[in-house]
C-alpha cells in the first residue's frame, strides 16, 4: 500500500514537472517543444485536465482545429459541465463549421453563467447559419454585457449587412468610429463601409468611403487591393487610375506599403484595358525590385507575347532557368510561344499575299 502510494504521488511531481516544462516551452515560442510535454503527460494520465485543455487551445491557436477537436472532445467525455470544456469545444465546432453543434454547447455554457464571449461567438454562429435575428438577438446581450466592445459593434454591422440592411449598418460601424472606446482602425471601419455600399450596389458609395479609407493614418495594402478588386469588377476604370495614383504615392510615403503589390494591380489594370506597352514597363520595374522572382518573368513572357513579341519572350524563358528547377514548365512555354509564333507568322504571310493580289 505504501509502495502504491510512493508510485502515485512519484506520477503526480512528474506530470507536475511535465507541465511546467510545457509552460516555459509556450512562454518561449518553443510550442513543438510544449507539445510533446504535454502528450507525454497524456501516456501517464489520459484523462488529465491541464494537458487535454492545453493541446486543445495550441491547436485552435494554429488553426489545426481538426487535431483541437480530438482534445476538446476527450476533455467533454470527462468533465462535460466544466464551463471551459463547454467553450473550447465549442469554438473549435464554431471554427469547423459545425455551427448547431458549438451553439448547443454555448447554450449549455449560458445555463451556468452569462457570459460576454459566448454571446458574441452565439451571435455569429446563428448569423453563418442565416439566422439574423437570433444572431443580432445575441451579439446586443453582448454589447449589454460589455457596452464598450469594438468587435461587437463590428459584427452587429457585418450582421445587419448580411441582412440587407446597409443604413443600419452604416449606422452601427459609424456608432463604433465616434466613440471615444473604438479600437479599431480607421481605415479599416471606413473600408468596411464601402464594402458594405458593395453589397447594396451603390458604386458612388462605396468610391466616398474607400476614398476616404485609403488616405487614413496607417492604412494598408490590403485595403488598396480590396478597393481594386471592387472598381475592376464594376468596371470603374477612372476611378481605378486615380486609385493606383494614390498607391503609388502612398508607398514613397509611407515605407509599410509595398511597390510589389502596387505594381501588380498596375499590371493587371493595363492588361485589361490592353495597355500592353506600360503592362511591360510595370513587369520589368517588378523584376528590378525582385530579380529571382520567376513569377515576375513569367508575367512579362505573357506580356510580351500579347503584343507578338516572341523572340524576346523566349530569351526572357531562358534567363528564368536560374531561378526554377521545372524544366518541363519551361520546355511547355517555350513550345507554346514557338506555336504561337509560326501562327503569327503564318497569318501575316497570308493577309501579304491577299494585299498582292
Amino acid at each position: 500500500m505504501i509502495e502504491k502510494d510512493i508510485n502515485i504521488n512519484g506520477e503526480k511531481m512528474y506530470i507536475e514537472e511535465l507541465l511546467k516544462e510545457a509552460d516555459k516551452a509556450m512562454e518561449n515560442y518553443k510550442y513543438e517543444d510544449a507539445l510533446v510535454y504535454l502528450k507525454s503527460v497524456l501516456e501517464i494520465d489520459e484523462s488529465n485536465y491541464s494537458a487535454l485543455m492545453t493541446l486543445s487551445k495550441i491547436y485552435s491557436d494554429f488553426g489545426m482545429f481538426e487535431q483541437a477537436r480530438e482534445y476538446a472532445e476527450k476533455l467533454q467525455k470527462k468533465y462535460p459541465d466544466s464551463k471551459d470544456t463547454l467553450f473550447t469545444l465549442g469554438f473549435v465546432y464554431q471554427s469547423l463549421g459545425r455551427l448547431k453543434k458549438a451553439i448547443s454547447l454555448y447554450k449549455k455554457f449560458l445555463e451556468i453563467e452569462k457570459n460576454y464571449f459566448v454571446y458574441l461567438n452565439m451571435g455569429m454562429s446563428y448569423a453563418l447559419l442565416k439566422y439574423y435575428r437570433k444572431a443580432i438577438e445575441n451579439i446586443d446581450k453582448a454589447i449589454e454585457m460589455e457596452p464598450e466592445s469594438s468587435e461587437a459593434y463590428i459584427e452587429k454591422g457585418d450582421c445587419l449587412t448580411m441582412m440587407g440592411k446597409y443604413n443600419e449598418a452604416i449606422s452601427e460601424y459609424e456608432k463604433l468610429l465616434n466613440s471615444k472606446f473604438n479600437q479599431v482602425e480607421e481605415f479599416s471601419l471606413y473600408a468596411r463601409m464601402g464594402d458594405t455600399m458593395a453589397y447594396a450596389n451603390d458604386i458612388k458609395a462605396v468610391i466616398k468611403y474607400y476614398n476616404i479609407a485609403i488616405n487614413c493614418e496607417n492604412v494598408e495594402d490590403y485595403i488598396f487591393e480590396d478597393y481594386f478588386e471592387i472598381l475592376f469588377r464594376a468596371e470603374e476604370f477612372e476611378e481605378i487610375k486615380l486609385l493606383l495614383l494614390n498607391y503609388e504615392n502612398a508607398t514613397y510615403e509611407n515605407k509599410r506599403l509595398s511597390r510589389i503589390k502596387m505594381l501588380n494591380l498596375q499590371g493587371r489594370f493595363f492588361v485589361k484595358t490592353e495597355d500592353c506597352e506600360n503592362a511591360q514597363k510595370v513587369c520589368d520595374k517588378m523584376i528590378i525590385l525582385e530579380p529571382e522572382n520567376i513569377r515576375h518573368y513569367v508575367n512579362l513572357v505573357y506580356v510580351l507575347e500579347l503584343q507578338y513579341k516572341y523572340d524576346e519572350a523566349l530569351e526572357y524563358v531562358a534567363k528564368m532557368a536560374k531561378f526554377t528547377e521545372d524544366k518541363e514548365f519551361l520546355k511547355e512555354l517555350k513550345k507554346r510561344l514557338r506555336k504561337n509564333k509560326r501562327k503569327f507568322e503564318k497569318a501575316n504571310e497570308k493577309s501579304l499575299e491577299n494585299k498582292e493580289k
